[in-house]
């Protein structure tokens, strides 16, 4: 059904944009749950695909019941859905951009925005993605203002000025996000193994909870993200360390990469992680594959995935930033 409703919604936009200014002016409506994609006038990072690389900006749609409006001539997102009875996410924006860090070079951002509902009370979370640590200036990102609608009534969750300011404003990002991540390399030796762990927290109070890798398979020589998915032979692969991530967290994660209901990962969709738990997703020769435990099924969504975990995870950002400082400078 995701698959469907990707392709229902690329076929949308193209057929807006072959009938002119007029009919593309209006907004894109999204109903029931899926992940769509649309175009980033900003740019997009590493490790998408190269064929639809433009439209990495996401929203998704969790609840059956909910729906959402992408206006990209106004710039202006809309969700609606009625009250539920619990706090819970209704869907969440994914924007695209790049901005400066501290030492001057341009390094790729991304804004995630969680709209979560209680009852009538809406709430959004916050969080700014990015491969290195400080602030940024020169910030080049699609600023849009996310609507969140009750029949007649709406407000406004998140005005398109913001956007700049979370990227330069530590103090603005703590207050708007409900926990601390904190990342840190794995290994800083060879850039096939290494990785980044990924936990809650700051300094000696931080707690491990996952450890993410990405590498590149059959070849004698580094190559970056990109190279390596047109090679048919890479591999992302996780490892909890904790049996405390968030089931919800967990839950979710396979819902926007395209790894939900996968018959393998029966168990984590239940349960969620445990601590030892090993999830890894890949491909050989061009054949993808999924491995649970040791457990391994063919997997033909493996690129898809490879491809959204790299450039929409804020896990996949740092990875695919790493390899490519790391190799051979032309």
């Amino acid at each position: 059904m995701n698959e469907f409703c990707r392709v229902a919604s690329r076929a949308a936009i193209a057929t807006l944009l072959l009938y002119g200014v007029n009919v593309a002016a209006a907004p894109i409506e999204l109903s029931g749950r899926g992940v769509y994609h649309f175009a980033s006038a900003s740019g997009c990072p590493a490790g998408g695909d190269a064929a639809e690389n433009a439209d990495c900006n996401r929203i998704a749609v969790d609840l059956p019941a909910a729906k959402a409006e992408v206006d990209t001539t106004s710039r202006q997102i809309r969700f609606s859905s009625g009250p539920v009875g619990k706090d819970i996410v209704v869907g969440d924006v994914l924007l695209q951009g790049s901005g400066i860090a501290t030492d001057g070079q341009r390094v790729p951002l991304s804004l995630h925005v969680l709209v979560r509902r209680k009852g009538e009370q809406w709430e959004m979370e916050t969080y700014v993605h990015a491969p290195v640590e400080g602030n940024f200036s020169q910030v080049s990102m699609d600023a849009y203002e996310i609507v969140v609608r009750d029949g007649p009534h709406a407000h406004t969750i998140m005005a398109p000025a913001e956007v700049g300011k979370l990227f330069a404003d530590p103090s603005l990002r703590k207050r708007l996000a409900r926990s601390v991540v904190s990342v840190r390399s794995s290994d800083s030796g060879d850039p096939e193994t290494a990785g980044i762990t990924v936990g809650l927290g700051f300094g000696k109070v931080s707690k491990s909870l996952l450890r993410a890798g990405f590498k590149a398979t059959g070849t004698s020589s580094p190559v970056g993200v990109d190279q390596a998915f047109r090679s048919g032979n890479w591999e992302i692969k996780l490892d909890a360390l904790s049996s405390h991530i968030p089931r919800w967290v967990v839950q979710r994660e396979l819902f926007l990469f395209g790894l939900e209901n996968q018959p393998v990962l029966r168990a984590v969709q239940d349960s969620g992680f445990k601590k030892h738990d090993a999830l890894a997703f890949g491909a050989r020769d061009g054949k993808g594959y999924l491995r649970f435990n040791g457990r391994e099924t063919p997997f033909d969504g493996a690129v898809r995935s490879g491809h959204a975990f790299m450039q929409e995870s804020f896990m996949g950002l740092i990875l695919a930033w790493q390899r490519d400082q790391s190799l051979p400078k032309s």
